[in-house]
């Protein structure tokens, strides 16, 4: 898959110029396989190169350049990088609407120990998005650290009940398991 997508994103480049939008999602695409493979230099490059693209083409408050940070926010989240929390402080102030750059925030709010803040945005992105199992684990997570091991309980167990990426799901089923002692 990997010589593909490179062939694919040179081929998109040559046909739409370096300058297109869907240039930069191309960028972004390769960076999610680099990042799934664990090549995390070549994922941070091409999210990178990304993001230059659409800061010129869109312009640096545009939303889409709010989900290039993010993606390089959870990027960096994933490898412990100190960079992670501001990549993600700036997504949500470019688009504090977004329930998903609520969750990342959120979330690296409450890893870093700025748990009430984080709470109140995690608390928030899961009512805007009841169905997503991965903001509900974050969500039972910071309920958990906050000492509120019935309510943990209770979105925990809605979280395992749905779709839920294998990582995620392998922690919310160890702090079900930890939290259910």
């Amino acid at each position: 898959a990997e010589p593909l997508m490179v062939e694919a994103l040179a081929t998109m480049q040559k046909t739409l110029g370096p300058d297109h939008p869907d240039t930069a999602s191309g960028f972004d695409n390769l960076g999610e396989l680099y990042k799934t493979l664990g090549k995390y230099a070549a994922a941070e490059s091409h999210y990178l190169d990304g993001l230059v693209i659409r800061k010129r083409v869109l312009g640096p408050g545009h939303l889409d350049v709010a989900l290039s940070l993010n993606n390089l926010a959870v990027l960096y989240q994933g490898k412990n990088d100190s960079r992670a929390l501001e990549m993600a402080k700036r997504a949500y102030g470019l688009a504090p609407a977004s329930p998903a750059l609520q969750d990342t925030y959120g979330w690296l709010l409450v890893e870093t120990g700025s748990l009430d803040e984080g709470l109140a945005l995690l608390r928030d992105a899961v009512r805007r998005m009841p169905g997503n199992g991965e903001v509900q684990y974050h969500y039972a997570a910071a309920l958990a650290k906050n000492g509120n091991t019935a309510e943990a309980l209770e979105v925990l167990d809605n979280a395992l009940s749905g779709q839920l990426p294998p990582a995620a799901k392998a922690d919310a089923q160890r702090l079900r398991e930890q939290l259910a002692k």
